[in-house]
Formats: C-alpha cells, structure tokens, sequence
C-alpha cells in the first residue's frame, strides 16, 4: 500500500506515519480481508490547527507558481511560514544543496526554526 498524506504539526512525523500505518492495515484487514505487506507513506503536507482547538485543515501544497516569503537565501527555493505564524518557517531546497547547511543559512536569517519540507 502507498499512500499520501497531511501531518498535524502537533505531532511527531514518526508518530503520525505509525497511527496511520496501524489505521491502513486494519482497515485493508476488516474491509478488504487483506494483509498488506507494506504500507509506504509519504508527507505532502501539513495540517493547519486553529487556535480555538478545533479541527485541523490541510494546508494548500506549494505549487510552481507561488512565490516565496522570506528573505533571499541561497540554495533555499521556497521559503514559506508555518502555522501558526511565528512557530517555524518551511523550507524548500535545491537539489545538489546541503540541506544541513541552507536550514543553518535561512534560521541565520529569520528569528524562526527551519523545517525543510522538499528537495526540488
């Protein structure tokens, strides 16, 4: 089984991958009678928690067009803030980049953490 899915930021992504992992094999157990050998998941985003604690919704990939916000770092493509605001900022980076050494550039930059959410 392969599947794509949001992440709460609330949650670590290991712990997040392992309720869905449980979620899917019950599921293709109960429903489908299968036993799935595998369940390969991946993050193509995150989930947006609102602030009166209600229910998260999932926010919009980056797409090709969207522009980047955020100060202008070499080896970093997209730079983007998370939410809540304030938290962390997510960051895209060139592929061939050291991802350890564009992060430390962007956090150098902007009083937020980094996480690096893509390799374009």
């Amino acid at each position: 089984v392969v599947a794509d899915f949001a992440a709460d930021p609330r949650r670590s992504l290991p712990a997040s991958a392992a309720l869905l992992r449980r979620a899917m094999a019950a599921a293709a157990d109960t429903l489908l009678g299968l036993e799935p050998a595998a369940i390969d998941l991946a993050v193509t985003g995150l989930l947006d928690a609102p602030a009166d604690g209600g229910a998260p919704r999932v926010l919009p990939p980056a797409g090709p067009g969207d522009r980047a916000v955020g100060p202008s770092v070499p080896g970093a493509l997209r730079i983007t803030p998370a939410a809540p605001p304030g938290g962390y900022v997510c960051v895209t980076i060139e592929r061939g980049r050291c991802a350890l050494e564009v992060a430390r550039a962007v956090r150098a930059a902007m009083p937020a953490a980094v996480l690096v959410t893509g390799i374009a």
